[in-house]
């Protein structure tokens, strides 16, 4: 979802959440940037709710743009002092773009301990044999 202005408003994220919950929805991950929010749950989990949430989240919160992107699973590379170790973020995703895996979504945790992305589905295993060959082999 992304809404111009967002983080100036308060309660947009909040808003978007009780959604959510009201459908029982739990969320595995959010990350967000200044004018925008993503959210990571089950695509089963959404499914049965999908129009009703979606109609809710634009009527209550008013987005600019809201989409649901399927079939994407969430990598984790971690690592202790990642932040001081130049380079770390440019290997992960040259490795990645070298094997041809495309990424659909990049946040680093606020601990600086990992990078997490988003792949797509089928991509999630070659993924992790991309990370396990370039840092642990």
């Amino acid at each position: 979802m992304s809404k111009w202005g967002m983080s100036n408003q308060v309660g947009v994220l909040r808003k978007m959440l009780s959604v959510l919950e009201r459908h029982g929805i739990s969320i595995n991950y959010a990350p967000n940037g200044i004018d925008n929010v993503s959210v990571v749950m089950p695509s089963e989990a959404l499914a049965p709710h999908l129009y009703t949430v979606l109609a809710e989240i634009q009527n209550e919160v008013g987005p600019d743009s809201l989409d649901v992107h399927d079939q994407i699973a969430v990598v984790a590379a971690v690592g202790r002092k990642m932040a001081f170790r130049p380079g770390v973020s440019g290997k992960i995703f040259a490795a990645l773009g070298e094997a041809g895996i495309n990424i659909r979504m990049i946040n680093q945790g606020p601990d600086e301990l990992n990078i997490i992305f988003g792949v797509a589905n089928r991509d999630f295993a070659d993924a992790i044999r991309v990370l396990y060959n370039s840092f642990v082999k």
